[in-house]
Parts: C-alpha cells; structure tokens; sequence
C-alpha cells in the first residue's frame, strides 16, 4: 500500500487506538486510525457488529454523510 510506513512495535501496552474510518479498497478493508495509523486487512467477506465503549460527550459538529454511508437512520446535517 503506498504511503504506509512499515509496521513498527509500540512500546505502550497501555495505548488506546482512536477508529476513524473502516473502508474497503477491493479486497481490502482498510482500518485508519487517529494519528496516522492503519491496518490493511485481506478479506474475502466481511461480517461484524461494531459498538462505541467509550462515554459520549457533548458537541457542536455532526457528521455529513447520506444514510446509505450511514447504513440508515437520520442523517447529520455538518456543521452547526
């Protein structure tokens, strides 16, 4: 994959990833994450349920996107 640096071992095993974007890529998901980090997976099929563990908490931004990218329900309006 161009662009992504070469694996490296953290020294934290307390470290916590911040998900931002699934998004499949042929036969590929690609998992980003907050900093710069991604993981490229090679599927051939893809099933999972996804929940959000950590506390919500207030905000102002909505995100924008239809609600076949949303995979349903209402869809954010952006910025307020």
């Amino acid at each position: 994959m161009p662009n992504l640096p070469a694996a490296r071992p953290s020294s934290s095993v307390d470290g916590v990833l911040s998900l931002l974007t699934l998004r499949l890529d042929g036969r590929y998901l690609i998992i980003a994450f907050a900093g710069g980090g991604a993981i490229r997976l090679d599927i051939d099929q893809l099933v999972c349920q996804l929940e959000d563990l950590g506390e919500s908490w207030p905000t102002v931004w909505r995100p924008a996107h239809s609600q076949s990218e949303a995979g349903g329900g209402s869809s954010g309006g952006g910025r307020p």
